[in-house]
């Protein structure tokens, strides 16, 4: 703490009696690092508009600091005086003793935590963003819709008809847009007809890295009530009527979904800070940092509390004034994270961004030190107009160099970073590029930077696809199968609009999509509660019933198990079909799933003999 007093007082003396060069002042407790020499770092995502929008000037921010008068030698306009206030609380934010730290904690509020899902098992890439149900209304998919939630997951429900989707999943009310106190998800509803390739926008399909595809053609007994107290019972058979085309729903809608699934998930991307409800409050790791800490005049101020009109998704607005005068540049920085992060498994930094047409400086520090050699990049942004949308920056980690302030270091090639532990990451406009060098796109004075999220992407593999199918898809013109043996659905297959051929096609389009997918096969569906005993089968044998609970906890589980990736099977629960399942008074116990699910094979379909084709199959 001494050392920071001592160096202020010393920094203020020197700047009173001009003892200190704008040079000297530059080295003093900020580096500013470089940007990656001779590389055009648009990093536009191919989606995103690139218009001539004219720029919007931010507005002045007011400041209590007082407005020095200017000197004959100086421009008309005041510079204001350098804040010893501003230096010393900036330096103890990012660099104080832990006493002071704790003190500003208690002040400020400690920022939050990194957010995690209530599930333990949850693969990292699924800590963030949503996981999509399609066919969320279903008995299977609402379960889904609902156990996701309790266990923390941002889910994005997608109904054909949002009022039945509401009343259903939200209590008739809209979404409150936020996580629930006790940490459970948020959910956002969606209305869709999959059987319309272009109802499926890319805005559904936006930040999600898993679908669960649970529609199904609409199949009910006749003359049921608008309860449809028939269908739910499950034991009794009652002659069934299709009230959708199985063509249109089972198999070219799931064949919609895949597709756009795959052209516009985002499975290879993970946010580290960001406007989804569950990542806002992480805008209050960063803090503003400046040329103040070196004698500078320039001002910024990070707002965190806006709001995106279009999504209702918070963002950071990082704006004020840069002067060259003194100093020259503006930033904002995380404090030291802890644990510190891990990117060395992923291919480049994301930024989603309104820019101002300015060229900025991303840096990344190895090392808790304040002054450390940093990892810096640089990147171009589009001025803006009034409405105009975000645009996606890409910087490959491999764009990085290690600077040293704005100079590259020597060692550069013999010590490659490895990006195993960052510890803070920074966002800055400087005059200076690197090695003596200005930066081309630098403007003084007002700024204005929007920042949606921030995250770290890799080769994207498309999001997982989890689809609950149906036993018997492979049985209808079985050789040597008796059909009064099987399910009903087997020998009134025609009738139904040969709607377990078209299941068969849609199982198909999901596992010829090149995305890591799970296909499950229940048995007939009862209304009863889970716990009871299963059976799983492959080469789609097993005949019986399963509950529609223990379905939803079966997928779930799927989706956290890679080794199930590539695999189809059935399942079943144990009991007879004619015995009703009751959990015991303690609840029923989880299954046993590594037991359950450990043998299982990829590329076992039950397809060695092909069906029939239906006339119209093409």
């Amino acid at each position: 703490m001494r050392l920071v007093f001592a160096s202020l007082f010393w920094l203020g003396t020197s700047l009173r009696d001009n003892h200190l060069d704008t040079s000297s002042r530059l080295s003093l407790f900020v580096g500013t690092p470089s940007r990656l020499g001779g590389m055009d770092l648009q990093g536009r995502s191919r989606h995103s508009p690139v218009a001539p929008f004219r720029v919007r000037e931010a507005p002045e921010i007011s400041s209590p600091i007082l407005m020095a008068s200017p000197s004959p030698d100086e421009e008309s306009e005041p510079v204001p005086r350098w804040s010893f206030r501003r230096a010393l609380r900036t330096l103890i934010w990012f660099n104080g003793p832990d006493p002071l730290k704790r003190v500003r904690k208690w002040w400020k509020g400690a920022p939050a935590e990194l957010p995690e899902t209530n599930n333990e098992k949850a693969p990292e890439d699924l800590q963030d963003g949503f996981v999509l149900v399609v066919g969320a209304t279903g008995g299977v998919g609402r379960r889904i819709v609902e156990k996701l939630l309790k266990q923390g997951f941002n889910v994005r429900a997608l109904a054909r008809n949002r009022s039945k989707a509401l009343a259903m999943l939200s209590g008739g009310e809209e979404p409150s847009g936020t996580r629930g106190e006790d940490g459970s998800g948020l959910l956002d509803i969606r209305q869709a007809d999959i059987t319309k390739m272009e109802e499926l926008t890319p805005d559904v399909f936006e930040g999600v890295k898993a679908v669960f595809v649970c529609s199904a053609a609409i199949v009910t007994p006749k003359d049921d009530s608008k309860d449809r107290k028939k269908y739910y019972q499950g034991i009794k058979f009652f002659e069934p009527t299709v009230v959708d085309l199985p063509k249109d729903v089972d198999c070219m809608g799931v064949r919609n979904v895949v597709k756009a699934a795959k052209n516009y998930g985002s499975v290879g991307e993970v946010k580290l800070f960001g406007g989804n409800p569950s990542l806002a409050s992480d805008w209050k790791r960063w803090k503003e940092l400046d040329d103040v800490v070196m004698g500078g005049r320039s001002e910024s101020k990070l707002d965190r509390t806006k709001t995106d009109p279009k999504t209702g998704l918070t963002y950071a607005d990082f704006s004020g004034v840069v002067r060259d005068k003194f100093g020259g540049f503006v930033s904002f920085r995380t404090e030291n994270l802890s644990p510190p992060l891990d990117l060395s498994a992923y291919q480049g930094l994301r930024l989603r961004v309104r820019g101002d047409g300015n060229r900025y400086k991303v840096v990344m520090r190895e090392e808790k030190n304040w002054d450390s050699t940093s990892l810096v990049a640089t990147v171009d942004t589009t001025p803006r107009g009034e409405g105009d949308e975000w645009e996606t920056l890409d910087l490959p980690l491999s764009s990085f160099r290690r600077c040293k302030r704005a100079e590259t270091t020597k060692d550069e090639k013999e010590r490659p970073p490895t990006f195993k532990e960052i510890h803070s990451i920074q966002l800055m406009l400087s005059r200076f590029e690197f090695d003596g060098k200005m930066n081309p796109n630098y403007k003084e004075g007002n700024f204005s930077l929007q920042v949606k999220d921030i995250s770290v992407y890799k080769e994207n593999q498309g999001p997982r696809v989890v689809q609950i199918s149906s036993a018997g898809v492979t049985r209808p013109g079985r050789s040597g199968l008796n059909v009064m043996q099987e399910p009903p659905a087997i020998r009134l297959n025609e009738s139904l609009g040969y709607i377990l051929f078209w299941k068969l096609r849609g199982e198909d389009a999901v596992r010829e999509s090149d995305l890591p997918f799970t296909v499950i096969r229940p048995c007939a569906l009862v209304e009863e509660a889970g716990g009871a005993p299963l059976e799983i089968g492959q080469g789609d044998y097993i005949k019986g019933k399963v509950s529609r609970d223990a379905v939803a906890d079966l997928a779930i589980e799927a989706l956290f198990r890679p080794k199930l990736e590539g695999t189809t099977f059935e399942v079943k629960c144990a009991l007879p079909f004619s015995e009703v399942y009751s959990p015991p008074a303690g609840g029923a116990r989880s299954p046993d799933y590594d037991s359950l699910l450990g043998g299982l094979k990829m590329g076992v379909t039950g397809k060695h003999m092909l069906i029939p084709r239906p006339e119209d199959a093409e």
